[in-house]
């Protein structure tokens, strides 16, 4: 498994692809504290990994965290994005971070949030100002009951109301999450 980043690399350089790309299947599993065990390849800095390699890393991570695997329960998009920033600037690149943070934000779109009044959301878009307080479509009360037209609120305008957490949106909606999300009917 370890070797994967070595073969892939090895097969696009065969193909003459151009090195930004070979750079990026190579080392996008070196950390920037290269001493930490998750780091691999063997390589001689951290300079060494091109800006595209950096993003690569973190998306890479996310998307292990996010995506459903057989051996482990995938994590809810917010969870996600809070322990990445943890790790930022120890094995993540800060500023690349802060770049993909400012596109995703804290509640990436897709989150389901709950609000400080019980009630639950989507998250159809990711604001450019406030990342705590994106715009939000309601499609369960504060009872847990489900909207058959859902609410649009925009949480910099709505100042009374706020995320409280980030939920598990496969958790709370199981196999209809896609219909859930997909047929969003906004009043």
């Amino acid at each position: 498994m370890r070797k994967h980043p070595d073969y892939s690399a090895e097969l696009l350089y065969k193909m003459m692809m151009p090195d930004y790309i070979i750079n990026m299947s190579k080392y996008h599993h070196v950390k920037l504290d290269l001493d930490l065990p998750a780091s691999y390849p063997p390589v001689d800095g951290y300079q060494q990994l091109t800006m595209e390699t950096r993003l690569l890393a973190i998306v890479d991570i996310y998307q292990a965290l996010v995506g459903k695997r057989a051996y482990k329960k995938s994590w809810a998009a917010p969870a996600s994005m809070q322990y990445i920033d943890q790790l930022a600037g120890i094995e993540y690149d800060q500023e690349v971070w802060d770049d993909f943070y400012q596109v995703m934000g804290r509640f990436p779109i897709g989150s389901l949030v709950q609000l400080n009044d019980g009630s639950q959301a989507f998250v159809p878009n990711v604001p450019e100002q406030d990342l705590d307080r994106p715009q939000v479509v309601i499609v369960k009360n504060a009872a847990g009951e489900d909207l058959i037209h859902q609410i649009f609120a925009d949480l910099q305008v709505e100042k009374d109301l706020s995320i409280k957490k980030g939920l598990d949106n496969q958790a709370v909606f199981g196999e209809d999450l896609l219909d859930v999300f997909t047929n969003l009917r906004i009043s």
